[in-house]
């Protein structure tokens, strides 16, 4: 081997090793942000809210680590692909299943942020139609997206309403089958949000319409949103919904954070946290699930599932709830 092969060789070797580093140094970030909650840039919010797909490169590093003989690069990998795994498995649905009790009223809650540029919602309102919901939770409702919602029938069995249109992404709804009273507007760091009581023929049930701030256009204004979200959620001594556009995925701290303060996730209850509702009308299938359904009290998610949210950046998200007894 000449002198010119043998530096070439080394240097493929070194390039290799370096940028197996700087992928792994990467994933090793991301999780600690992931863990810690140390979001100190957008971007890192971003990363973060994909950590699944974002650690997936230390797979190959883990690989051309042991191909190239670079045994602390390969451990290093290893632990990182490990605790990918492990997060991996845990958002599967492993055969456990929310039991339905005989005798118990069920509700379906249907949510979606059908975003204020949609110029046809023709195509949202059939779905509301199809799926039949008892309630529907809109954001991003405008004054002209509402007239064609109702123009389209979205709403027919739903003559109960509490609304809130407005420009931009500000503006909300909840229709219902049966009566909206106690209507309430608390606005928490100026999350969009709209509330009112469910009289349900098995008792009342407190419903919220929840939309944050996006990180993109305000990161410390999301952030005291979802703690201010928390403190509510803590403080609740009612049965409860808040569904919504939350702009956060169960990966990111602070939505841990309020869904621990004594809420429980549909999806995650349901064993489908893998599912996704953001970004719609891609060629990509949506990779993260920002629309959540939130309960709290002796409500129990039996299922969830994703609609089309044709004209949105958002699919909408359905859920099926057992009502307290």
């Amino acid at each position: 081997m000449t002198i010119v092969a043998r530096i070439r060789q080394w240097f493929a070797h070194e390039v290799w090793h370096i940028l197996g580093w700087v992928v792994v140094s990467t994933c090793a970030v991301v999780l600690f942000c992931r863990f810690t909650g140390w979001l100190p840039k957008t971007s890192i919010i971003g990363l973060v809210s994909v950590v699944l797909i974002v650690v997936l490169p230390a797979y190959l590093v883990a690989i051309i680590a042991w191909a190239g003989n670079h045994r602390v690069l390969l451990v290093a990998s290893l632990v990182i692909c490990l605790i990918h795994a492990g997060l991996f498995v845990s958002r599967l649905d492993l055969g456990t299943s929310p039991h339905r009790i005989a005798g118990r009223a069920t509700l379906r809650v249907f949510e979606a942020n059908v975003l204020f540029l949609n110029t046809d919602l023709s195509h949202i309102a059939h779905e509301i139609v199809s799926d039949s919901p008892d309630v529907v939770i809109i954001e991003e409702l405008t004054a002209e997206g509402l007239d064609q919602l109702r123009a389209n029938g979205a709403f027919t069995g739903l003559p109960y309403s509490v609304e809130r249109p407005g420009g931009g992404a500000s503006g909300t709804g909840i229709f219902a089958k049966w009566p909206l009273e106690n209507r309430t507007d608390p606005l928490y760091s100026e999350a969009a949000l709209l509330g009112a009581t469910l009289k349900h023929p098995v008792g009342n049930i407190e419903i919220y319409s929840v939309h944050t701030r996006s990180p993109t256009s305000g990161r410390d204004v999301w952030i005291a949103q979802l703690r201010d979200l928390r403190k509510f959620a803590a403080g609740l001594n009612k049965p409860t919904i808040m569904a919504g556009d939350y702009n956060a995925s169960t990966d990111l701290k602070p939505f841990r954070d309020l869904v621990g303060a004594g809420m429980t996730d549909a999806h995650e209850a349901t064993g489908r946290e893998l599912a996704g509702s953001w970004p719609n009308d891609t060629r990509f299938w949506p990779i993260m699930l920002i629309d959540h359904v939130l309960v709290h009290g002796d409500i129990t998610p039996l299922r969830t599932f994703e609609g089309q949210g044709r004209g949105s950046d958002h699919r909408p998200v359905i859920a099926d709830l057992q009502l307290p007894g």
